[in-house]
């Protein structure tokens, strides 16, 4: 026989309770009852009123099943359930069973003893309280799963189309939503209390109220990562403050954690070297101008070193190497001057356009093929820039104030054209070089081609 509990206002819902049996054992379903929203519009609470009745819970002697539903009355899933494909929440008794209760007023008092983290009042709908709800979503996600059940113990499986939570595990990750919840809740007052004081004191009195910085938790980077997984969705500026963090401690962490540091910084290479092949590949389908080139060599020094079989580092680009006459006409500069590390020796770097003809179309002979007037013209012009760099280098030297670098042995090279992919091309091309590099007066410097390749295993490759 159904009992309805007592209600402070008559739009207030009221819980009714039923008693049955199935298969000879006996149950308890306590419904939700509302008026319902044509009667609740009209303000008809009267005997005539209609009345909404849910399935709220059903008790047995082996567990109580609750089926959670919305209760905010006007909202498109009003009484409809709470999850979309978890429909039960059931906490299964220990060993003294769940009592029966014979009135509403007693299943009240058996909400009361639901494990901490669950609404034990009908009148919210019951399952889980707002700020544990991360528990159920979760379980929702799986596929098939349709009951999550609060077992005794500490274990954690699924067996469609059931979720088995013990109640030691629940409780530790409910205690540690709390820890964070608190955590976050200090954090943001003192975010509050900071802003305030940056605003209103610091800004208008600052020699009496110096600033203060946001103090950052230890671990908190630490939890990010880890609670974050293998990618977290940073934001650029999060990006840069990581790297900012990373630079200013870069000695510490060299002392502390060396590996890593220098597993981040091979890293780093093979991503940024990654990046830089697609984008020269991609400035490789466009007719660029020399100058293109030139700013995107200027940005990326290290891409020169590729043409040295040693370490070096940019010294100027757009270089006045000398040759000028008395009138200043007759300037000569050169794209990139460069320096070996160790020794300082000077080298010189003449930038062409990818397009520009290597070889000549008609063979000169049989099947050799003559350099184009291109090629040998740009030789001849950093020849001449080195020249000029050796007469003049004391006198530029000392007004440009460079030192530690020296013109022993300047080395010329010449970044010019594609790599032929023909056969008597490419052994054309190689002759042309190799009779050149001879043909220089004492051997005393080496002049190299060097032809851009659209390859990934490297943007440049001397001949």
């Amino acid at each position: 026989m159904a009992t309805l509990s007592p209600s402070a206002s008559p739009f207030d819902p009221v819980l009714e309770i039923e008693h049955g049996t199935l298969d000879g054992k006996p149950y308890v379903n306590a419904y939700y009852l509302a008026i319902s929203e044509a009667s609740y519009e009209a303000n008809d609470s009267g005997p005539e009123a209609t009345r909404d009745k849910v399935l709220l819970a059903t008790v047995t002697e082996d567990a109580l099943r609750m089926f959670p539903i919305n209760v905010r009355r006007g909202a498109p899933d009003y009484l409809k359930p709470r999850h979309d494909d978890l429909r039960t929440i059931t906490i299964e008794s220990d060993n003294g069973g769940w009592p029966l209760p014979i009135e509403p007023g007693e299943f009240e008092e058996l909400l009361l003893g639901l494990p901490t983290g669950f609404s034990k009042q009908f009148q919210y709908g019951l399952g889980l309280k707002w700020e544990y709800r991360f528990f159920v979503n979760a379980v929702d996600d799986i596929a098939g799963v349709t009951e999550l059940v609060i077992t005794a113990g500490a274990e954690t499986m699924v067996a469609l189309p059931t979720y088995r939570l013990g109640v030691k595990r629940f409780e530790q990750l409910r205690r540690a939503i709390d820890s964070i919840a608190r955590r976050y809740q200090r954090e943001a007052l003192e975010d509050k209390l900071l802003v305030a004081y940056t605003n209103l004191l610091h800004a208008v009195v600052p020699a009496d109220f110096p600033l203060r910085m946001k103090r950052i938790r230890p671990g908190a980077i630490y939890e990010l990562v880890k609670i974050g997984g293998e990618r977290s969705n940073l934001s650029r500026s999060d990006r840069q403050a990581a790297m900012s963090i990373i630079t200013k401690d870069k000695e510490e962490i060299a002392m502390t954690d060396a590996d890593a540091l220098l597993a981040l910084r091979s890293d780093i290479e093979k991503v940024t070297l990654g990046v830089l092949i697609q984008k020269f590949e991609e400035m490789l389908t466009k007719d660029l101008t020399e100058p293109k080139w030139q700013e995107f060599l200027k940005a990326n020094p290290f891409v020169l070193g590729l043409a040295f079989a040693y370490p070096v580092f940019l010294v100027q680009d757009q270089a006045y190497v000398g040759g000028a006459t008395i009138r200043g006409a007759g300037e000569r500069i050169a794209d990139f001057l460069l320096a070996q590390r160790y020794t300082g020796n000077l080298a010189l770097i003449e930038i062409k356009r990818p397009k520009t003809p290597l070889l000549k179309a008609i063979p000169y002979r049989a099947d050799l093929h003559a350099p184009t007037t291109e090629v040998s013209g740009s030789i001849s012009q950093v020849l001449d820039q080195k020249y000029r760099l050796q007469n003049s280098f004391t006198q530029k030297a000392y007004e440009s104030g460079l030192s530690n670098v020296h013109p022993y042995s300047i080395q010329c090279i010449v970044i010019i054209g594609t790599s032929p992919t023909a056969k008597d091309e490419r052994k054309s091309l190689g002759r042309v070089l190799i009779c050149r590099i001879n043909g220089m007066p004492n051997g005393s410097a080496i002049e190299k081609v060097v032809h851009g390749q659209r390859h990934s295993r490297g943007l440049f490759t001397a001949a």
